[in-house]
């Protein structure tokens, strides 16, 4: 599930249908109520639809913990994740990340899928539970409308101040906001997309970006977006040329969840 860039946070938008959306594996972990580690995380593999073989969650500790926060994290095709991360309390899980620097670093293209994330509350009056998972990355479609009688060609696409780390656990991170710390990350530029779209023609890309919660600006307009925007926001350039002088344009826009003075990328 995902919240498009670009339009009201109430916009709700199911794409769970989508083949990127299918669950190939997952990982639970359990956390008692001071964050600490509980048993051993679990590895699954499914068919797809569902697990071959039943998850078991831990009861309770009888006495002594009110809940646990189990956590859920799918499509990491990878059963030695935790010999690779830090995972004994509930913000270690958090922290743990890996390093991107493309678009497709996000979707993963060789498995065709996301890395996914959820959480839920077990307590001791849990009979049964739904963990709902969310993509780690937002995806947005860039759709390029030229005018006709625009006398450019639209040449190339590029994001800029892109968080290049990607949580594991990103869904925890939902209600936080500043995510990522600025000083503790650091922030790439994708490559840029050669295009060439003639006047009168109409272009469409896809692009997966990892979480960036720079929150709102002082814009009233969507005109004064770009002059509020907070230092590492991530923007989209598009470079274009004039026909006839060939001189160069360049134009950038700023994603969030409006047009208007929000910088999140969630």
């Amino acid at each position: 599930r995902t919240k498009p860039i670009g339009k009201s946070v109430s916009e709700e938008v199911d794409e769970g249908l989508e083949s990127g959306y299918v669950i190939a594996d997952f990982w639970i972990f359990q956390y008692n109520n001071r964050g600490l580690l509980v048993g051993n995380p679990s590895y699954y593999r499914t068919n797809g639809q569902y697990t071959r073989s039943v998850p078991v969650l831990l009861p309770l500790e009888s006495g002594m913990e009110n809940a646990y926060t189990t956590v859920f994290i799918a499509n990491t095709h990878d059963n030695s994740l935790t010999a690779r991360i830090d995972h004994a309390t509930l913000d270690d899980l958090m922290a743990a990340n890996e390093i991107v620097s493309c678009s497709a670093d996000l979707y993963r293209e060789g498995f065709g899928d996301m890395l996914m994330s959820g959480s839920v509350i077990l307590t001791s009056e849990t009979e049964s539970i739904e963990c709902e998972l969310y993509r780690n990355v937002a995806k947005v479609n860039v759709n390029i409308s030229n005018s006709a009688a625009s006398g450019i060609t639209i040449t190339s696409v590029q994001f800029k101040n892109v968080n290049s780390t990607l949580c594991y656990a990103d869904h925890l991170y939902h209600a936080t906001p500043g995510i990522p710390n600025t000083s503790s990350v650091t922030f790439v530029d994708f490559e840029k997309d050669d295009i060439s779209v003639q006047p009168g023609q109409n272009s469409s890309l896809k692009y997966y970006l990892t979480r960036n919660m720079r929150g709102s600006g002082s814009s009233s307009t969507e005109y004064d977006k770009n002059t509020s925007a907070p230092i590492y926001s991530t923007n989209i350039e598009v470079m274009a040329v004039h026909n006839d002088r060939n001189t160069p344009f360049r134009y950038r826009f700023y994603v969030g969840k409006n047009n208007k003075d929000n910088y999140d990328v969630e």
